[in-house]
């Protein structure tokens, strides 16, 4: 395995810390309920084998046919479910 770089930057006047480099990690994909609101969300983790979370920014997008449609207004890696992605 090739030893983990990291590099400081500004990204959106924000300091963050980027790594690259072989990896490995488990990526895990759940729907979280709350029943207060009568919401869900699809929420996207990452997690190193060794245990340790790995901060992600997912790219959403919903799929309507033969076309796919990026959702560019919501960031993270939380989804909230609509009734639009039924189906």
């Amino acid at each position: 395995m090739k030893p983990l770089k990291e590099r400081m930057g500004m990204l959106s006047k924000k300091k963050m810390v980027r790594y690259w480099g072989d990896h490995n990690f488990n990526f895990s994909l759940q729907t979280q309920t709350n029943y207060e609101y009568l919401a869900t969300n699809l929420v996207a983790e990452a997690l190193e084998v060794s245990g340790v979370h790995i901060a992600t920014q997912c790219i959403w997008k919903r799929v309507k046919g033969k076309r796919t449609y990026k959702m560019g207004e919501i960031k993270g890696n939380t989804y909230p479910l609509s009734a639009d992605d039924v189906g």
